[in-house]
């Protein structure tokens, strides 16, 4: 889904089922319109799809070194679940979950 702010659009949000009844939610924001609410909103908006579209659960994968990334989903809710670990890229992963119950 694209995200927009009045003519402009800013970013795009992607929704994926990753197992039966969770999804994945992927915000991203151009650059220049970052530090703006937009993600947080799109997040948001994105749980109420989610929802309505019957999943129960969000579930995320998220860099450790992600620092924006990590803010945003706290500041939704998400709690982190299990420990890091190493990915097939070599990167450091948390998953951070919410439930939409």
């Amino acid at each position: 889904f694209a995200i927009v702010d009045g003519d402009k659009i800013v970013g795009r949000v992607s929704l994926y089922e990753c197992r039966e009844k969770t999804i994945h939610i992927g915000p991203e924001i151009f650059p220049e319109f970052r530090r703006k609410g937009f993600a947080k909103k799109a997040m948001i908006m994105a749980c109420v799809i989610a929802k309505e579209k019957g999943y129960l659960l969000v579930s995320q994968r998220i860099r450790v070194d992600n620092v924006a990334s990590i803010a945003l989903h706290t500041s939704l809710g998400f709690k982190m679940c299990g420990e890091a670990f190493i990915n097939s890229k070599g990167n450091k992963i948390c998953v951070y979950e919410q439930s939409l119950s």
